[in-house]
């Protein structure tokens, strides 16, 4: 939710950062504010299955629920919490966050598992 915050500062007070990042799954590529011809280059840096999604909930609202579901073709690979969207530095760094991860799952279980319904008396 930091990303208004981050668009504020770099509109503006750009000359008291030294850079930004915004790190977001989807991105509204048809943003007035944002710069066309960066939303033209990294639109087309995404995988082509995303390109397709992305239009579909753009130019067909109303056929997004489908599109992600069906199996003709594939859709988002956020939805589909695919590997192929990461950078290769992420890749080697994913099996580190999932053993942390793991020792986390077993130390606090599922929600709700474990808990004694006095709890708190």
């Amino acid at each position: 939710m930091g990303g208004q915050a981050v668009w504020g500062l770099l509109k503006y007070i750009p000359h008291r950062l030294a850079g930004a990042i915004l790190l977001t799954p989807v991105t509204n590529y048809w943003w007035g504010s944002f710069a066309t011809n960066l939303t033209k280059e990294t639109y087309y840096e995404q995988l082509v299955q995303d390109q397709w999604t992305l239009r579909i909930s753009h130019y067909l609202p109303w056929l997004t629920y489908w599109w992600n579901t069906q199996t003709w073709f594939p859709a988002s690979s956020v939805a589909q919490c695919s590997d192929d969207i990461l950078f290769e530095q992420d890749r080697v760094l994913m099996p580190a966050f999932d053993s942390y991860q793991s020792k986390y799952r077993v130390i606090h279980g599922k929600g709700g598992e474990g808990e004694s319904e006095n709890q708190y008396t």
